[in-house]
C-alpha cells in the first residue's frame, strides 16, 4: 500500500493550504526574495489547526478530510520523499 493510501496526510486535509497565492499571503515578504511558486516548497504548505509550515505528506491527529480533486485521485507515491 502506498504512502498516500495507507495515512491520512496533510495534503488531504481541511486544515492544509498549500497556495503559492495563501502562502505569500501568509509570509508578507516573501515575494522580495523569491516567490511561493518555487519547485524548492514543492507541496509544502501551513497546518491551520497547528500553526505550522511542513510537508505535505505529514500527518497528526487532526486530520479532518478535504474534497480531493479528480486530478489528485489514485495517485500513488510509494515512499517518503
Amino acid at each position: 500500500m502506498s504512502l498516500i493510501q495507507s495515512k491520512n496526510i496533510c495534503l488531504y486535509c481541511t486544515h492544509f493550504k498549500n497556495t503559492p497565492e495563501y502562502l505569500e499571503s501568509v509570509y508578507k515578504g516573501l515575494t522580495s526574495l523569491s516567490s511561493a511558486y518555487g519547485s524548492v516548497r514543492k507541496d509544502d504548505g501551513i497546518c491551520e489547526k497547528n500553526d505550522e509550515y511542513l510537508s505535505a505528506y505529514d500527518w497528526c491527529d487532526f486530520f479532518e478530510e478535504a474534497p480531493r480533486p479528480a486530478a489528485v485521485e489514485g495517485l500513488h507515491i510509494s515512499e517518503r520523499e
